[in-house]
């Protein structure tokens, strides 16, 4: 199973108080991630929390591509892992900076396959 899904939630600080914009900006185009199943999250039952390899929360997937994945990982205990594939966003543009307009928001797409295990 592969597909691909977009990072939500990013504008949110993590319980540290460390916003998670500034975490996406160390972020790179083929930075491994995990996911994390969070069956009891008040806002979304089938939340999958987007992680980097230090455990620094980047966000969720979208809600669409959590209904997918969350079945699989409840009902088969499949180990997923994800990718990213794309960040955009999180710098004023050109016209931003000398208008003194907000930065672009952050848009951080995510390539997710099932890990594999030898």
């Amino acid at each position: 199973m592969i597909f691909h899904a977009k990072i939500v939630g990013v504008k949110v600080a993590n319980p540290d108080h460390i916003k998670r914009k500034e975490i996406l900006n160390d972020c790179k185009k083929g930075e491994l991630l995990m996911l994390e199943r969070e069956n009891n999250n008040p806002h979304d039952n089938n939340a999958v929390a987007v992680l980097r390899l230090s455990r620094e929360k980047l966000g969720y997937l979208s809600h669409d591509a959590a209904v997918k994945i969350s079945k699989h990982i409840d009902e088969d205990s499949k180990e997923f892992e994800a990718v990213i594939e794309k960040v955009n966003g999180g710098k004023k543009s050109l016209i931003g900076s000398i208008l003194g307009g907000d930065e672009k928001p952050f848009e951080v797409d995510i390539v997710i396959t099932k890990k594999f295990t030898s």
